[in-house]
């Protein structure tokens, strides 16, 4: 016998040798081996202060036709012995018929008993109806008496199934062997109350490669004739590795892997996979039923489903299971809750058992024990289903009493017996429903059905309830699809499910304060102050970016104020603003409007206007068209660069168009450089009005008139026939215009 706690594994280094009973060794039937800890062979003595969490017995010397069934396995401390009160346990069943007290009576019973009297250390008599089996053995001083009864009925269709499952139970990483992938990639039990094993096997590593080839320790030989199912349940926690599920082949000897090309090789690779290189989302469990069937000529063939099963590979003799973790060398983790592969062929012939067991234990430990139990088992299409009820107490010296009832069925429920007056025959009060099931179309889920309960104090996880009528609720917390009422008090907050502060969903707090994505309302709306799309409102008016009132912002800030006072737009202190006062003042850069006069410290353009008071101009107005009410406007050009053209203009402008009362004024000063020949001409609208040789040189000046005709004018001055060397030049010039009614 080998033992594991928390300080090592499974070991030669921690090991004892049971003694092999006579009847063990005939095969006369059941026995019943006590082992003393103290007697290991091989070991130290942490067993004694420690937690023993596994024991594994090895049977040795059997033959190869030796079968050897195992009922139970208990480890523990052994009780006191009793002293002073007697102690004793029984289990009695008995059932009667009985028409009156004058007539008839039938009646059975079975009384199982055993009784350790007070401080005799014998054992006592034992007496009932029917008394089927009792066995008294004193080992070095220890009586035990034991009574035991067995009634067994079992009607099964084929054989057993042969059966390969990997459940993972706490500890159970021993089950499975490494085969490849470095030492960093561990994998270990734990606990996972959700697991079939209440525990899962995680394979990985979070910092390095954690990619990991485990092969199950357990081998069945492969028959070809059979159709077996692998069932397997997993997930990906972590990384981005994928992940093998499927079935190692093994030659005859077991000593080399057969892949799926027929090829006998020491490596594990390219086996018999159901899963192959899977990466489902991580935290989502996976399911997984793959089939096979047969051996090929040569190399695996099929798709692995019921109707085309996966076929092994010729050479493939012996079947394991296996599993690859984060491949291809993935820094992650892997859980594996089962996997299984089962017989189909055999599973899905029925088998149906029922078996009632009575016994009872009494030992001079100070140890009572009696238990009686019926099971029923049922199995067909590679489904298993064992149920049924049992009650058992137990008692020691220091433990006390106790007696456990249980129930392992898909519904436990109690009635009214049939007949009972009042129609209540046909009613449930009381209904336990352990799976689920349909009725009428209607699927009825696992739970606890009452047709009438009443409960002066309930605390529940979780309720669902049809109608719900109560004074007074108070919740936590409660969600609804839809709540009606006809007064909802709130002591702090209400929420919609999907709000988050500033983004989404809505809000009301107790305070006052509420947060809506949009709002549409119908009536009139009051308040004292708020923000809309970064306006604000309050009682100075309306604000937006840096006012807060009727004051211009820090310098760098600009916005926009609405108010009982005025209007003010932009930022004086930026140089740009406009302020509109309440009295009707206006004021902007350049611009001063009080009590209707205007002050202009800029220019004035339009393109066409009028004007019926006095204009008064500091110096001179300029404008393309100052229509005929002008009264004296000015127009000039200059130019300083030296020119010599041949033939063209050196210098022009523009006069405003005037009628024929203007008067246009023009004047002009050019300074000649003599050359061979060549002409300088006054124009106006391309007409010549007066020209000068440019033979001669210096200064020309020269000044005249001409009338209006109701459009603009162009006067310029231009050089003709300088066309001879050397030729002409002019550089410094002029031309004043200056149009004037008066």
């Amino acid at each position: 016998m080998f033992y594991v706690n928390a300080a090592h594994g499974l070991s030669n280094s921690f090991i004892g040798s049971v003694a092999t009973p006579e009847e063990f060794k005939t095969g006369a039937g059941w026995v019943e081996v006590e082992w003393d800890m103290a007697n290991l062979a091989v070991g130290g003595t942490d067993w004694t202060d420690g937690t023993t969490t596994t024991i594994e017995l090895e049977i040795t010397n059997a033959g190869v036709a030796s079968v050897v069934q195992v009922d139970w396995v208990a480890i523990g401390k052994r009780g006191a012995p009793a002293s002073s009160e007697a102690v004793n346990a029984a289990v009695t069943t008995e059932a009667t018929a009985r028409a009156n007290a004058d007539t008839a009576l039938a009646s059975r019973a079975t009384a199982l008993e055993s009784r350790m009297p007070s401080g005799t250390g014998q054992l006592a008599t034992a007496a009932a109806l029917t008394a089927v089996d009792t066995k008294v053995t004193n080992i070095d001083g220890r009586v035990t008496s034991e009574s035991t009864r067995l009634d067994q009925v079992q009607a099964a269709v084929g054989s057993a199934a042969a059966v390969l499952q990997a459940l993972n139970p706490l500890g159970g990483e021993s089950e499975w062997s490494a085969v490849s992938g470095p030492a960093s990639a561990t994998f270990v039990t734990a606990a996972e109350s959700d697991a079939r094993g209440g525990a899962v096997l995680t394979v990985g590593n979070a910092t390095t490669n954690g990619e990991r080839w485990l092969r199950h320790v357990a081998t069945i030989p492969m028959d070809e004739n059979k159709l077996y199912k692998l069932s397997a349940r997993f997930r990906r926690t972590a990384g981005d590795g994928g992940i093998y599920l499927g079935i190692a082949g093994l030659n005859a000897a077991k000593t080399l892997y057969v892949n799926t090309s027929n090829v006998e090789t020491s490596a594990i690779s390219s086996q018999h996979y159901a899963t192959n290189n899977a990466k489902p989302a991580l935290g989502t469990w996976q399911v997984v039923e793959y089939y096979f069937k047969g051996r090929a000529a040569g190399a695996a063939t099929g798709s692995g489903t019921k109707a085309s099963p996966r076929v092994f590979a010729n050479k493939v003799a012996h079947l394991a299971l296996m599993i690859v973790g984060n491949y291809q060398g993935q820094v992650g983790f892997f859980d594996l809750d089962y996997i299984t592969l089962e017989d189909v062929t055999a599973d899905e012939q029925a088998l149906a058992a029922i078996a009632t067991e009575a016994s009872t234990r009494a030992t001079t430990d100070g140890y009572l024990g009696a238990q009686y139990s019926v099971r029923m088992q049922l199995s067909q299409g590679g489904q298993q289903v064992v149920g049924g009820f049992g009650i058992s107490g137990t008692t020691s010296g220091t433990a006390g009493p106790q007696i456990d009832f249980g129930v392992m069925a898909n519904s436990f429920w109690i009635a009214a017996p049939s007949g009972s007056p009042g129609g209540v025959s046909n009613v449930k009060p009381f209904s336990v429903q352990t799976t689920s099931q349909t009725v009428n179309g209607q699927v009825i889920p696992a739970g606890v059905y009452m047709d009438a309960v009443y409960i002066n104090n309930v605390t529940a996880l979780w309720a669902r309830f049809g109608n719900l009528v109560a004074d007074t609720i108070q919740a936590t917390s409660i969600s609804v699809t839809k709540l009606t009422g006809g007064n909802l008090s709130v002591g702090a907050w209400i929420n919609s499910s999907n709000y988050v502060s500033g983004s989404t969903g809505w809000s009301i707090n107790s305070n006052g304060q509420a947060e809506f994505s949009g709002v549409t309302v119908r009536g009139t709306i009051y308040s004292s102050a708020g923000t809309i799309g970064g306006i604000t409102i309050n009682g100075n008016g309306l604000n937006v970016g840096g006012f807060w009132g009727y004051v211009w912002p820090p310098a760098g800030q600009s916005g926009l104020h609405i108010g009982p006072n005025g209007i003010l737009l932009g930022n004086a202190n930026n140089g740009r603003y406009v302020e509109i006062q309440a009295s009707g003042n206006i004021y902007a850069p350049g611009l001063r409007i009080e009590n209707g006069n205007a002050t202009f410290s800029g220019n004035l353009s339009g393109a066409s206007g009028s004007f019926s008071g006095i204009l008064t101009a500091q110096r001179v107005i300029s404008m393309e068209n100052l229509d005929y009410n002008i009264a004296t406007v000015a127009v000039g050009v200059t130019a300083g660069d030296q020119v010599s053209p041949i033939n063209g203009e050196i210098l022009g402008v523009t006069a405003p168009a005037a009628d024929w009362s203007a008067t246009y004024i023009v004047s002009f000063h050019a300074a000649v450089g003599a050359g061979s020949r060549g002409v300088l001409q006054i124009q106006v609208d391309g007409f010549t009005q007066f020209e000068f040789s440019l033979s001669e040189g210096g200064m020309k000046s020269f000044g005249f008139t001409f009338s209006g005709n109701g459009l603009a004018r162009y006067v310029r001055l231009y050089v003709a026939g300088n066309n001879t060397a050397p030729v002409s030049s002019v550089s410094a010039r002029s031309i004043s215009v200056i149009v004037s009614k008066r």
